[in-house]
């Protein structure tokens, strides 16, 4: 898996999906505007790969997220 954050060229949606659609991130064809902010992920399988963007407003909520899911105190395992 990899992951960092760049500008956008205007190509690619947002794959979050509870994303808000903010018109200050995503154009009228539904794609992150060109020049903001937004992350990207990329997962490699055994079928090939793929890769998904999230615009800037999403950053925050996929951060969020993670940081829950990977803090070591919730963990259960021993």
């Amino acid at each position: 898996m990899n992951l960092g954050v760049k500008k956008s060229g205007g190509r690619h949606k947002c794959r979050n999906r509870t994303c808000k659609q903010n018109p200050e991130y995503i154009n009228d064809n539904g794609r992150i505007k060109k020049d903001t902010t937004c992350a990207w992920v990329s997962i490699d399988d055994a079928g090939g790969g793929a890769t998904a963007y999230y615009c800037r407003e999403c950053i925050d909520v996929i951060h969020m997220k993670m940081r829950q899911i990977l803090n070591p105190q919730l963990w259960v395992l021993k």
